[in-house]
């Protein structure tokens, strides 16, 4: 895949689609107008040359092609963007370069940042909507138990905007993930789903818990027990079991899941590992899978 096959064959209204932005109007059947995807923009100011294949700003910013537009995005350079974008539409590989890591510029997820909320929309975004197919979850699923967040990680004007799926706690919290990104909001807790049911499947993460979701789906059946989602090993001890006479366990299938999961259950009695199951401890030592996700997403 070359620079010229790339530039034919996603435009820069097929590349802003895929990062999540519409445009606002349509001029004279060639100019597009959007919010800026590269600075907070309440006017819409970023504009879009369908014939010639440029955009720009109207603050006299021009970018350029859609390989100029994604090296701005994802802050890298001219050979990274063209790769980013054959490896996001699936052209093939450009081996002249190596891909950068994100599909978003990416934020480092630790306890440091600051997570501001801007606001919380239904699924719909583009590009979160093809990162959890890739993960094998439907997108009906997906839209049943996730939301899209839009955030910045600095409550300044001037700071830029990101979006990630938004997955809600007890607590009114959120958990964020995109492709390249993990993280949550402040109010960390776990999320807890009822149903009535005297057994409880306690999961590590939300995406292990929709991977079963979608497990039971393929067998034509629903989850018949109530479910806590952790969000983290560190809020195992968090969640009220007391009311159950099961509890069933599939935390991760690695060292620290391991020794969570043999804790719990010296702690529970009639708590027991339905992981093995899926995951044998075998195939987990090669790691071979390293969560339930993982195992559905190469079962499928």
């Amino acid at each position: 895949m070359d620079i010229a096959k790339i530039k034919q064959m996603v435009s820069i209204p097929d590349f802003l689609n895929f990062l999540g932005c519409v445009p606002t109007d349509h001029k004279d059947g060639r100019y597009l107008h959007y919010r800026s995807p590269l600075r907070e923009d309440n006017k819409p100011s970023f504009w879009v040359d369908t014939q010639k294949g440029i955009c720009g700003d109207f603050n006299g910013d021009r970018i350029g092609d859609v390989i100029n537009l994604a090296e701005r995005y994802y802050n890298c350079d001219f050979k990274t963007a063209a790769a980013n974008i054959a490896d996001s539409f699936r052209l093939g590989a450009f081996s002249s370069a190596n891909k950068h890591t994100a599909a978003q510029p990416t934020i480092p997820a630790t306890k440091d940042t600051t997570i501001h909320i801007k606001h919380i929309q239904p699924l719909q975004n583009v590009a979160l909507l093809q990162y959890v197919q890739e993960r094998k979850i439907s997108i009906e699923t997906a839209k049943r138990y996730l939301q899209e967040a839009y955030y910045k990680t600095s409550d300044s004007e001037t700071a830029r905007q990101y979006f990630a799926l938004a997955f809600k706690n007890d607590k009114g919290g959120y958990e964020l993930r995109s492709k390249y990104y993990k993280g949550s909001t402040p109010l960390k807790t776990v999320t807890t789903i009822k149903q009535g049911s005297d057994t409880v499947v306690v999961f590590e993460g939300f995406m292990t818990f929709l991977s079963c979701v979608e497990y039971w789906n393929s067998l034509n059946k629903t989850i018949p027990y109530d479910v806590i989602i952790l969000n983290s090993l560190s809020n195992i001890n968090k969640a009220n079991y007391t009311d159950y006479a099961t509890i069933k366990l599939m935390l991760d299938a690695d060292k620290p899941g391991h020794t969570a999961t043999d804790s719990f259950m010296a702690q529970y009695p009639n708590a027991i590992n339905i992981m093995p199951k899926f995951i044998p401890y075998e195939q987990a030592i090669e790691k071979k899978y390293k969560d339930f996700n993982d195992y559905w997403v190469k079962k499928c």
